[in-house]
């Protein structure tokens, strides 16, 4: 299923048509004064959108992976791989002039292991393996393994022919800029502090994610995690950890909620909630997650500053600011912006006292390692661990009073995640999120750790999710299957890069001659890349194609800095060679068009595509409320709990009171049900909402 506009055309293809005026109107803007580059920059844009088409993602939760050949060869988008071929066929014949030149300086850039490593890494990224693959191979059976191995090598050839022709295409549009122009931008780069460009894009995080927040996810809820938050932040406003129980609990249902001894309470962590909270409290809930990102971009500056110089870190927030990623999780109500804020606290209060021997900064370390234990406990454990060591490693500046600080910080943090547990499940050790997994599915379900009795299950105990985890259990073969989904996203929404965002990644990132504290720096992003890899693999869920790799979302630091450090290496090789004066720094133009097509392509196809509507949910109802002015009623959905209900249910006050004095939303089950409803809601009017049969999406208030 995909969102349809006007005629039934699905609503991609009018973000395509948009994507190609834009392409169309560089190119007219440009043809003066750098024609050949705007050319291929014009072309960079039309077949990376293009090539997006091929992409199967749509608004239903599933995982992202490539069209099937029948719909690509015989249907409409036959014409979008006809346009990709078209630009691989173009950029060829533009290269034939360089190929000399790479083969001449193809040895002193990037070494035989390097570039087996880049390879495999890009082979295994290019799509998502097929859940079908890992069934037939745990059932031993060869022949639909031959074959469903056979169809994923030709749509990893797909993906390699999408990849190596944006790499070329780049390539062009970068060697091409007149030498004059691209110097001005050089120099204007080399000289000045420039001291505003961190806050000017903080400013851009912002305004873009509240954006997409408010235009595209509509301020609403789209994944059932999100429900579950708001019900919390809800009820933390009002100073509360649970609320009374709901007269009927089926028809106010939100998931990962637990209803016991008269109480009615979120099984999800407090911290992202706590933070929503305040959102709550000023009546712009949907501000707070842009406001983090934000807040992530000024710190990553503050952060990478210090190793590695002023100009390193300006790089660093305006590719973190033009990654689709990151502003589509800005946009959203997850957890996740918070993660990295958090993280970035920590990590920036390690560097201070690992430094200087502040004490502040080891208060600043525990607080912020400790607050992330709040929002997602394992990467607050990978994290620490890995801050810590790196803090260790500088023993000779180890100051006692620091580490204390920053112990006795974490250790308040960790005491008052305890004492939420004990209040909610009387046991401090386990987690409102375990008990309600192990009571609705089986004991041991979200453990840590490989065995046939974790996670996804197809023994009749609820859990069967074999759409996004193919096998029950978690095994190695689970673990190649989630870090397939999971490189996959990264690689396709990380910068949005049409040759793969993680394409210098492996490349060497060290520059000759770097200071000793950019060398540490190195060693600690890449043990923090690799121990979030290795940690998260011990958890049986991918996390899904929810906003990206949302479970691995804290990579995303390390990204960004190992591959700035790629760059430099590249630089600093270049200019060891014959390579002309001026050459070295188009490393820096090709990232920085690779970031702007990607900006403009990920966010039109990703809007129109995927997040307009996602999951079925909208903000239909509210504004059916506003413009009919429900006021105090009780309102029926017709429909499923999701996403009907879904659609209502976050417009629900934390206590379900007799005196609120806006509407109450439910979804009986039966006439028992309303009966029930009537009764605990008494001298409300009814008012019944039919899911339109006209337009997906909306609502009608029945006559």
């Amino acid at each position: 299923m995909e969102n349809l506009g006007p005629l039934q055309i699905p609503l991609s293809y009018y973000g395509t048509a948009a994507v190609l005026a834009v392409a169309a109107g560089l190119f007219l803007a440009w043809r003066r004064c750098c024609s050949e580059a705007a050319g291929w920059i014009a072309l960079v844009l039309a077949g990376q959108a293009c090539a997006l088409q091929l992409v199967w993602a749509g608004p239903n939760i599933r995982l992202q992976m490539f069209r099937g050949w029948g719909e690509l060869l015989r249907g409409p988008r036959a014409i979008f791989l006809a346009a990709v071929l078209l630009q691989a066929g173009l950029v060829l014949w533009g290269m034939r002039r360089y190929w000399p030149a790479v083969r001449a300086h193809a040895k002193q850039f990037i070494s035989w292991p390097v570039a087996v490593l880049v390879f495999f890494l890009v082979v295994f990224s290019a799509t998502t393996i097929a859940p079908e693959w890992a069934q037939s191979l745990a059932a031993g059976n060869w022949r639909s393994l031959a074959s469903r191995s056979a169809s994923h090598g030709t749509k990893v050839a797909l993906g390699l022919l999408i990849a190596f022709t944006g790499l070329l295409n780049l390539i062009l549009a970068a060697a091409s800029l007149p030498g004059s122009r691209w110097q001005q931008v050089v120099d204007w780069w080399r000289g000045g502090e420039r001291r505003w460009l961190p806050w000017a894009a903080a400013a851009w995080v912002a305004l873009a994610a509240s954006m997409l927040a408010w235009v595209v996810l509509e301020r609403v809820p789209h994944v059932p995690d999100e429900t579950c938050y708001i019900f919390q932040a809800n009820y933390f406003v009002e100073g509360r950890i649970a609320v009374p129980a709901p007269p009927d609990a089926d028809a106010f249902f939100i998931p990962f909620t637990i209803i016991e001894d008269g109480r009615w309470y979120a099984a999800t962590t407090p911290g992202w909630p706590a933070l929503l909270a305040v959102g709550y409290f000023f009546g712009v809930p949907w501000l707070v997650n842009p406001l983090l990102g934000a807040l992530a971009v000024l710190l990553t500056h503050a952060l990478l500053r210090g190793p590695y110089g002023r100009r390193f870190a300006d790089g660093a927030v305006l590719l973190l600011a033009a990654s689709p990623w990151l502003l589509w999780m800005s946009a959203s109500l997850m957890p996740h912006p918070a993660t990295l804020v958090f993280a970035l606290l920590a990590l920036l209060g390690v560097k201070q006292a690992r430094e200087q021997g502040s004490v502040w900064g080891g208060v600043l370390a525990g607080l912020g390692g400790g607050a992330l234990l709040h929002v997602r406990p394992l990467e607050a454990v990978i994290v620490a661990a890995v801050a810590g060591l790196w803090w260790l490693l500088a023993w000779k500046k180890l100051r006692i009073a620091a580490v204390a600080a920053a112990l006795l910080a974490g250790g308040t943090m960790a005491g008052l995640f305890l004492t939420y547990n004990q209040a909610l499940t009387g046991k401090a050790g386990q987690t409102p999120i375990n008990k309600y997994l192990n009571e609705t599915f089986y004991p041991g379900v979200n453990r840590l750790g490989f065995g046939s009795d974790v996670g996804n299950d197809t023994a009749n105990r609820g859990m069967n999710w074999v759409g996004l985890d193919a096998l029950p259990g978690h095994g190695p073969i689970d673990v190649i299957m989630n870090s397939n989904q999971n490189l996959h996203l990264v690689n396709s929404d990380g910068f949005g890069w049409m040759c793969g965002s993680l394409l210098l990644l492996c490349a060497p990132g060290r520059r000759p001659g770097a200071e000793p504290a950019a060398r540490s720096a190195d060693r600690m992003y890449w043990a923090l890349l690799l121990a979030m890899l290795g940690g998260l693999s011990l958890y049986w869920f991918a996390g899904g194609a929810d906003f990206g790799a949302r479970y691995w979302y804290l990579v995303i630091l390390p990204c960004v800095v190992l591959t700035l450090r790629a760059g430099q290496s590249f630089v600093a090789r270049a200019r060891e060679t014959a390579m002309p004066p001026g050459a070295a720094s188009r490393v820096w133009a090709f990232v920085a068009l690779a970031s702007f097509a990607g900006l403009v392509t990920h966010l039109t196809w990703r809007s129109l595509d995927k997040y307009w509507h996602y999951r079925g949910t909208s903000g239909a109802i509210r504004t059916l409320a506003e413009e009919r002015r429900f006021g105090r009623s009780l309102v029926i959905i017709n429909g499923l709990a999701w996403p009907e209900y879904a659609s209502a249910s976050y417009l629900n006050p934390a206590v379900l009171s007799v005196d609120y004095p806006g509407p109450i939303y439910a979804l009986p089950r039966d006439e028992g049900s309303l009966h029930t409803l009537i009764a605990a809601f008494p001298d409300r009017p009814i008012i019944i909402l039919n899911p339109s049969p006209h337009t997906p999406g909306a609502f009608e208030v029945a006559p």
